[in-house]
């Protein structure tokens, strides 16, 4: 068997003497090298070393990474973060045309680390879809919030919301307000401009941490309104993280956000049954009289045709309804009169109209659903009855009124005596003595006529008044209730 060794044999087998021999062979060995297999295992062995040493390194180099990275995990961090966010929001919705939408949404986010009060999270919602000539608008504010040390509506539990900020404005830059404070109506909030958000739409807040290491909750409400073209909108609610109370470092990388769909229905704009024909004397307001479609109780049934006073003798307001909760009817509508009686609109000249200035038929549109719209009556010159009648562009019967406009009074007659005596020697009006009706040559009551008494006996007594009162049952007809004065020292 061949040795791998170079050492002969016999120095081997060698006793005391073996090292001084070894130590004469060293010249021999020396100049005998390693054969190519030797150099190959003795090249293997030594790669192996520095292989071994370099792992060993890499090693020591992982463990110490690792364990500073388990060291890291149960301390809280030396920088302010938002974590655990969320954004959820209740439903989509469907609304008619003209109605409000309102969504609530929940945001939830925590802020931890040192100066986490200084950081804050902005909730932006903007139109992500409407159709074209839709003016709608969206406004968004806080409704409840509260943290986890407590939600007890105190300021000590609540963030702290602000409305306006701009990019680069710190945290501090508008002070902020608990929930419990603002923000939960649509007119000017505390510490703000004196200004009606809900009329222009305010669409972001910031939400402000009241304090380090906690756990924010919000909700808010969205509301659409004016919502004034059919169709669809979305609404996109997202939210960016401001760190460090500046608004330079906002991003929304890693942040909630939802989509808020809402189905705007056109509406019936026919009227209906439901629509009211109101009468008011003279030019009056429809709000100066009694109820909506009652006809006003100074109402006179008849006008004096002879009159040339310089306002209308009646004014008919009409509103037309579709019955519904929210009225949305809004076509125009014809008014006709016939008989004795022309027509204006409210925005005529206020002088009695000469023929062909009046007329007997007029269209009317209505500019806004649920407004009433007038027209004015004015009598011809002549006594004698008119019916107006309105009619809604769909063909719906609005209403009907009749007036009776008479002429000069004729004729006076007795026709209620309520006392045949009356006292003598008072000095002073005995009331309700008796009536009178005035009509005029057609037979026609006469209203707005002041009728005089006077004493055929002077002595006894010198003077009286009437009135056209509803003491005698009758609705202003031309009946007049009268008083006697006695005079005084008459027996």
């Amino acid at each position: 068997m061949r040795s791998n060794y170079k050492f002969l044999r016999r120095v081997r087998k060698c006793g005391r003497e073996c090292g001084a021999v070894a130590r004469a062979l060293r010249h021999t060995i020396e100049a005998k090298p390693l054969s190519a297999v030797d150099r190959k295992v003795l090249s293997t062995t030594s790669e192996r070393k520095v292989m071994s040493k370099s792992t060993f390194f890499k090693r020591i180099a992982v463990t110490a990474i690792a364990a500073l990275g388990l060291g890291m995990l149960s301390v809280a961090p030396s920088q302010a973060i938002v974590s655990n966010h969320t954004l959820t929001i209740d439903a989509n919705d469907t609304i008619d045309k003209g109605d409000t939408a309102t969504a609530i949404l929940t945001h939830i986010f925590a802020a931890t680390g040192s100066g986490s009060n200084t950081d804050s999270v902005t909730v932006r919602a903007i139109f992500a879809e409407k159709p074209v000539a839709s003016t709608a608008k969206i406004f968004l504010s806080v409704t409840d919030s509260y943290t986890g040390a407590g939600d007890d509506a105190t300021a000590a539990n609540s963030p702290q919301y602000t409305f306006g900020y701009t990019p680069g404005e710190t945290a501090t830059g508008v002070t902020p307000l608990p929930a419990h404070e603002s923000f939960t109506t649509a007119t000017a909030f505390p510490g703000g401009p004196s200004t009606n958000y809900f009329a222009s739409g305010r669409e972001s807040l910031t939400v402000v941490p009241d304090e380090a290491d906690s756990v924010n909750t919000s909700k808010y409400s969205l509301k659409l309104y004016g919502a004034d073209v059919a169709g669809t909108y979305k609404v996109n609610v997202f939210t960016q993280r401001n760190h460090g109370g500046t608004h330079t470092s906002a991003t929304t990388e890693g942040t909630p956000s939802v989509t808020w769909t809402i189905t705007v229905a056109a509406t019936a704009a026919n009227a209906t049954s439901a629509s009211t024909m109101t009468v008011r004397f003279a030019e009056k307001e429809v709000s100066t009289g009694t109820a909506e479609g009652t006809d006003s109780t100074t109402l006179y049934s008849a006008y004096d045709a002879l009159s040339t006073d310089s306002t209308a003798d009646a004014t008919i307001w009409v509103r037309l309804k579709t019955g519904l909760a929210t009225n949305y009817a809004q076509e125009s509508f014809t008014i006709t009169a016939s008989g004795e009686a022309w027509l204006t609109t409210t925005t005529a000249a206020s002088n009695r109209p000469i023929a062909g200035s009046g007329v007997k038929t007029l269209t009317m549109a209505v500019p806004t659903a649920d407004a009433y719209v007038g027209v004015e009556v004015w009598s011809t010159g002549t006594a004698g009855t008119a019916t107006i009648t309105a009619t809604a562009a769909s063909g719906q019967a609005l209403g009907t009124k009749t007036f009776t406009f008479h002429g000069a009074p004729t004729k006076v007659e007795n026709v209620i005596q309520y006392k045949k005596t009356i006292q003598a020697n008072k000095g002073s009006a005995e009331a309700s003595v008796i009536a009178v009706k005035v009509t005029d040559a057609g037979g026609r009551a006469v209203v707005g006529y002041t009728p005089g008494i006077v004493g055929a006996n002077a002595a006894a007594a010198s003077t009286g008044s009437c009135a056209d009162t509803t003491a005698d049952a009758s609705t202003r007809d031309g009946t007049y209730v009268c008083s006697v004065t006695t005079t005084a020292a008459s027996t």
